[in-house]
């Protein structure tokens, strides 16, 4: 391994998890595959992040500070560190399994160490249960696979010069991932890996949550996107008006669970609007005639 150009820069956000990172970078320390840097964005934590990461003593460590900016910003920060020629993510809660980088190596190689993004499949960890999820082939473009399935930045790897031209929306949270790889998908290719490298950490502490209204964000985030006509020109049309409609049903999940019926109502109305002909829509009517009637909307 050469620590002043390794092949992979592993770059990871952390706020406050001092308590999990030991274990987070031990399945790194695992890789069968050991030519990597690992760089660490303490991004304004209040805990004692920094002094754990010293007491690990590892070479391949880098620790950065911010003030408090955001996983957009961390991310972004942690590229502008990094040295290796491929850049991968890890978030402070997630793990790699042992066999990850040599996976994505492989790969890269088979590719000629093309310009592109990669990305693998996850198995779930949640209360120390893991499963593995269907794999989800793309079938049709790589926008609407994008929306429908959870690509989370663990997944990823992407050829570092590619950040040249796109960065991580410090403006976009909680969608902020699916937005790049998209932008990313507009010039580049994107290699899909069909093997689980990953453990994907699912729990209470998760931003992707109905109680903390997690699609009001994702809303704002692609309402941006969408923005830009390069965008609106290549994303169909009825995944753009799927995924928005999705959002404005989660919304309303969120003020169901808030018990508070007309922002129910109206995003369940904007959902229904978007689209009318869909599996859902049943679902959404229910909601509302369960509220009228004091029921739980999961009893229809």
């Amino acid at each position: 391994m050469s620590l002043a150009n390794p092949f992979f820069s592993i770059v990871i956000p952390a706020y406050n998890r001092a308590y999990i990172l030991p274990q987070t970078i031990e399945s790194i320390k695992k890789q069968t595959f050991t030519d990597y840097e690992i760089i660490v964005v303490d991004d304004g934590s209040k805990d004692n992040t920094k002094e754990v990461l010293e007491a690990l003593d590892l070479p391949q460590l880098k620790y950065v500070y911010q003030n408090n900016s955001e996983r957009s910003a961390a991310r972004n920060n942690g590229v502008s560190n990094a040295l290796g020629q491929y850049v991968c993510f890890l978030d402070s809660d997630d793990f790699y399994l042992e066999n990850h980088l040599q996976v994505l190596y492989h790969e890269i190689a088979n590719n000629g160490f093309d310009k592109a993004m990669y990305f693998v499949e996850c198995n779930h960890l949640q209360k120390g249960v893991i499963s593995t999820p269907a794999l989800q082939k793309i079938e049709t473009d790589l926008y609407t696979y994008f929306f429908a399935h959870s690509v989370v930045p663990a997944r990823v790897c992407i050829e570092k010069s590619i950040f040249e031209e796109f960065k991580f929306d410090v403006k976009t949270v909680i969608v902020e991932d699916t937005v790049l790889w998209c932008n990313i998908a507009t010039k580049y290719p994107i290699h899909h890996i069909h093997q689980n490298t990953v453990l994907y950490h699912l729990h209470d502490d998760n931003s992707v949550l109905i109680e903390k209204n997690c699609f009001l964000p994702r809303l704002q985030g692609l309402e941006r996107m969408f923005e830009d006509p390069k965008m609106r020109r290549l994303v169909p049309k009825q995944s753009r008006l799927d995924v928005l409609s999705a959002c404005y049903f989660g919304i309303a999940r969120h003020y169901e669970l808030m018990k508070k019926f007309w922002p129910m109502l109206m995003n369940l109305i904007k959902s229904i609007s978007l689209t009318p002909i869909s599996p859902t829509t049943k679902k959404k009517i229910y909601m509302i005639y369960a509220y009228l009637l004091g029921k739980p909307s999961n009893n229809f």
